[in-house]
């Protein structure tokens, strides 16, 4: 059995959405890991390195640029494949979609990651980003159940770039 994705994984390993250049200020950026994942290719290590430029008209996901790269522990790329969208209808419920949309026909079997930026807004600005990645699992045409969020650690903690949530009691080096 192949630990990791199938060969011939797709095109998308360093996928950036949006056009301005990861140069352009001010970028924030994050990191993650996750260990002993049970997955269909096998246990499963997980890294990754996350940056975004998110402008100051930002609106909603999908208005930033975000660069994602990640690889399990044998080296090999988790491809990025867009950020979580959350809406709610007129009754409250919710539903998310991602961004940009993808053709799941053109998707191999493997494991993706998707961002959820978790960015809090405050009088039209930006108040603070917390994003999370969450793997999951494309197979037989579909995605399966398994989701694995990795909580991602702010390379430069600040008011805008807090730690996360599920990590604030433990002790990060």
């Amino acid at each position: 059995m192949i630990a990791g994705c199938s060969t011939g994984l797709p095109a998308v390993d360093a996928r950036r959405l949006g056009n301005t250049t990861m140069s352009a200020s001010p970028t924030c950026n994050w990191y993650g890991s996750s260990i002993d994942l049970k997955t269909y290719w096998g246990d499963q290590e997980v890294s990754l390195y996350v940056s975004v430029y998110l402008p100051d008209n930002w609106q909603r996901p999908g208005d930033g640029t975000w660069c994602v790269k990640a690889r399990n522990g044998e080296g090999k790329p988790i491809p990025f494949v867009g950020v979580v969208s959350k809406d709610r209808d007129e009754a409250g419920n919710e539903s998310t979609t991602l961004v940009p949309p993808i053709d799941e026909k053109k998707l191999n079997d493997c494991l993706y990651i998707v961002i959820d930026p978790n960015v809090t807004m405050e009088g039209g600005k930006i108040k603070c980003v917390r994003p999370v990645a969450i793997m999951r699992e494309f197979r037989d045409r579909s995605w399966k159940s398994f989701r694995i969020e990795i909580p991602l650690i702010p390379e430069q903690r600040s008011e805008l770039t807090p730690m996360p949530q599920r990590v604030e009691t433990l002790s990060v080096h």
